[in-house]
């Protein structure tokens, strides 16, 4: 889902977080755009914006199965969030994690 000015809405959230296996079949994903980026600082921490962002959000290993993503690249990624933000995975609550590329 796209919005003008948040841009890509991520896969997976604290409610609903993505357990499934996505393959990228080789694909690359070019100019992600994603701002949930904090604004109002609060003390130490801000106090808006967004967390778990990425192109997938949250991901969790499901009740039946591990989660996983692969074949995938994203090249000039824009973006940004308040806490646990990242190009491709915002947060991961998995017990392996494994990557490779550059």
């Amino acid at each position: 889902m796209w919005e003008a000015v948040k841009g890509w809405e991520p896969i997976g959230t604290e409610s609903n977080p993505f357990t499934g296996v996505y393959d990228g079949d080789g694909k690359t994903i070019s100019n992600l755009y994603i701002n949930r980026k904090a604004t109002t600082p609060s003390g130490a921490y801000f106090s808006d914006g967004e967390d778990n962002i990425g192109l997938f959000g949250l991901v969790q290993e499901g009740t039946t199965a591990d989660a996983a993503i692969y074949n995938l690249g994203i090249i000039n990624p824009v973006v940004s969030g308040r806490r646990a933000t990242g190009s491709l995975v915002g947060k991961v609550l998995v017990s392996s994690v494994a990557t490779t590329g550059s």
